[in-house]
């Protein structure tokens, strides 16, 4: 497989998906990219995933729904992220995954692919078994979009406290598997981030990752993905439906929310005709947005009439 590697600027998780997005819709399928970034902190959530179930309440972190499937991640700026765009003929996720163990091996490590499409520290290295890269696929009709994360001195404190929301009930939502996850600055506590890009690329392409210039990415194409991936309504209208629980002693109330909008609303054992005060009180929040503000104001009415 020819490919040719890029290197994009920035820590902007928005600018980044959004490029991800125009290339797999508008690249000539003649060539593979490969592209290397890195973020700022934040979480980036599959296509499928329920945001309120993925991500930490209260931690200020900026959130993303991505293109791809798969489960939630922590980014920073000790997290690489590369990003396969290949023609959808060509494309093969056994042979992409193990070309990248390759690649990462050679810098001095023992890599393997694993399973769900991760990349796992190999069986001679001390981290055997643990994990230092998840990945993911969105196709089209042209390319395949086949990205991943590679944990290289990420703050593992911060990716431990940003994953994981709230309890939720008959959710449709793809959850994410939970991993042991390790830096390769666990065994290598000098390693460079341009020098490990750099060493990737020779790797893979030959040469050193090259600017990406801006006529191989359409701007007005570019300008509309940003928008749409930076929306309400597709970061927390996409999520598939789901349901929450409000207990206390006397009462059940379930809520359920579809498109981001709570939809429904019953009590239990009583059922939706109970006289409840509480039912009643929260029955005025159907048609409006879930958040968890608004959770926390709905578990504070039912406990009043618990």
């Amino acid at each position: 497989m020819y490919v040719k590697a890029y290197r994009l600027p920035t820590f902007s998780i928005l600018d980044h998906l959004a490029i991800e997005n125009t290339l797999i819709q508008t690249k000539d399928p003649a060539e593979s990219l490969l592209l290397f970034y890195i973020n700022g902190p934040s979480v980036i959530i599959g296509r499928n995933q329920n945001p309120w179930r993925e991500a930490t309440p209260g931690t200020g972190i900026p959130l993303f729904r991505r293109v791809s499937g798969g489960g939630a991640v922590y980014h920073d700026e000790g997290n690489l992220n590369w990003s396969l765009i290949v023609p959808r003929p060509m494309h093969s996720q056994e042979a992409e995954l193990a070309m990248m163990a390759a690649a990462i091996s050679a810098q001095g490590f023992d890599v393997v692919p694993g399973p769900r499409g991760g990349l796992y520290y190999g069986p001679s290295s001390k981290l055997a078994g643990r994990k230092l890269s998840g990945t993911a696929r969105r196709f089209n009709t042209k390319n395949v979009l086949h990205h991943g994360t590679l944990l290289v001195n990420t703050d593992m404190k911060m990716l431990e406290a940003s994953l994981g929301g709230i309890e939720t009930i008959n959710d449709s939502s793809l959850p994410s598997a939970r991993a042991s996850p390790a830096n390769l600055s666990a065994l290598n506590p000098k390693i460079e981030m341009e020098e490990l890009i750099a060493g990737i690329s020779r790797a893979l392409t030959g040469s050193v990752p090259g600017s990406l210039s801006a006529s191989m990415v359409e701007a007005s194409y570019l300008e509309k993905e940003k928008a749409v991936l930076s929306s309400p309504e597709w970061v927390f209208g996409a999520t598939p439906p789901f349901s929450v629980l409000l207990h206390f002693e006397k009462e059940n109330f379930i809520l359920k929310v579809e498109k981001g909008m709570i939809r429904e609303l019953w009590s239990e054992p009583y059922g939706a005709s109970s006289p409840s005060t509480g039912l009643k009180e929260l029955s005025r929040h159907i048609g409006l947005p879930f958040s968890l503000s608004r959770f926390e104001e709905m578990q504070s009415i039912a406990a009043a009439s618990g």
